[in-house]
C-alpha cells in the first residue's frame, strides 16, 4: 500500500534530525575528553618534578577529573535521550499525516499535551532504567571508572618502566581520547593488547563512550514510537526497518525477517519491540489496522 511507503519515508526524511542530535553531542564529548586528557597530561608533568611523592598524591587528582567528566557525560547524555525522545514522537506523528481525517471511528493521530507528556516521559524513564537492569548513568559511570583503572595501570608501570614523562602522557592520550591511532604501527598494537579501554572493540575511551551514546539515541527514537504506538488502538504494530547501506545491520537480520506474532512481517506490539545490538541504527514505523483506514481517501 502506498502510504505504508510514504510513512517510511517521511521517518527516513526525518532521521537528519537525529543525525544532528548525534552530531552535536559527540562534538561535546570529544571537547570535554580532550580538556580532561590535558588536565590530567598537566598533574603527571607537576607530579613528575618532584618524583618522591607517593603515587597516590598524583591518583587523587586524576580521578577526581574523572568524576568531573563522569557528571558532565551523564547529564549531557541525559538532556540528548530527552531530546531524542521528544523530537521522535513529533516526527512519528508528522510521518502519519496522510493518515489526519482518514481514519474510521473518529480516531486520531494526535494526542493532548498531557498525554504526550506522559508518553514522553515513559519513553525516557525506560533509557535511563537501561537494559538488564544496568542504568545509563550506572553505564557511563563504569566506562569512566575502568578508564580511570585503566590511567591509574599505566601511569604505575610507565614509571616502573622508566618511561619518559612525555611518553606516559603520551599513552593517556591514546587510552583516553585519541580516536585516531595508527594501529598499523607496532607500538599502538602493543600499548593496546596491554591497555585494552573497557568494555568493546574500541581503541580508546572516548570511541566506546561514542559508542554507547549513539546506540541510546537510537533506542530512545524507537522507546518513543512504540510509546506513541501504544496509545494509538488503529496502531496494528510497528515495523521494524533497517537501515540501508554502510549503516545496515546484518545482525538485525532476524528481527527484519520474522513474523513473531502474527502481525505481518517484520511487524511488533509496541510492548515487544526487540533489543537491539550496540550501534543499531535499525528504527520503526507505524503499521496501521487497515480496518481501520478509509484506503480510498489515503
Amino acid at each position: 500500500m502506498s502510504y505504508l511507503d510514504d510513512i517510511n519515508k517521511a521517518i527516513i526524511k526525518s532521521q537528519s534530525t537525529r543525525s544532528k542530535i548525534l552530531s552535536d553531542e559527540l562534538i561535546k564529548y570529544r571537547t570535554a575528553y580532550k580538556q580532561t586528557t590535558g588536565k590530567i597530561q598537566n598533574l603527571i608533568a607537576i607530579y613528575n618534578e618532584n618524583t618522591s611523592q607517593n603515587l597516590k598524591t598524583l591518583f587523587r587528582p586524576i580521578e577526581k577529573e574523572i568524576r568531573i567528566l563522569n557528571s558532565k557525560l551523564t547529564k549531557s547524555a541525559q538532556a540528548a535521550i530527552g531530546k531524542a525522545s521528544r523530537d521522535a514522537i513529533v516526527e512519528t506523528k508528522a510521518s502519519l499525516s496522510m493518515l489526519s481525517g482518514n481514519l474510521k471511528a473518529g480516531a486520531k493521530i494526535g494526542m493532548t499535551g498531557e498525554v504526550f507528556d506522559k508518553v514522553w516521559k515513559r519513553a525516557v524513564a525506560k533509557i535511563m532504567k537501561g537494559i538488564h537492569g544496568i542504568e545509563l548513568s550506572t553505564a557511563i559511570w563504569d566506562l569512566n571508572q575502568a578508564s580511570y583503572r585503566g590511567i591509574r595501570r599505566m601511569i604505575a608501570k610507565g614509571y616502573t618502566d622508566g618511561l619518559y614523562v612525555s611518553e606516559i602522557m603520551k599513552n593517556i592520550k591514546g587510552f583516553l581520547y585519541l580516536p585516531d591511532v595508527d594501529m598499523r604501527t607496532t607500538y599502538w598494537k602493543k600499548f593496546f593488547e596491554e591497555n585494552p579501554p573497557g568494555r568493546g572493540v574500541y581503541k580508546s575511551a572516548y570511541k566506546n563512550m561514542e559508542r554507547l551514546l549513539r546506540t541510546e539515541v537510537t533506542r530512545a527514537y524507537r522507546e518513543a514510537t512504540a510509546e506513541y504506538a501504544s496509545q494509538k488502538k488503529w496502531v496494528k504494530g510497528l515495523k521494524w526497518n533497517r537501515t540501508t547501506g554502510i549503516g545496515e545491520c546484518a545482525e538485525c537480520d532476524e528481527y527484519a525477517n520474522s513474523d513473531m506474532y502474527g502481525l505481518g512481517d517484520r511487524v511488533y506490539p509496541p510492548s515487544a519491540i526487540p533489543i537491539s545490538h550496540p550501534n543499531c541504527m535499525c528504527y520503526l514505523t507505524i503499521e496501521p489496522r487497515e480496518e481501520s483506514v478509509i484506503i480510498d481517501n489515503v
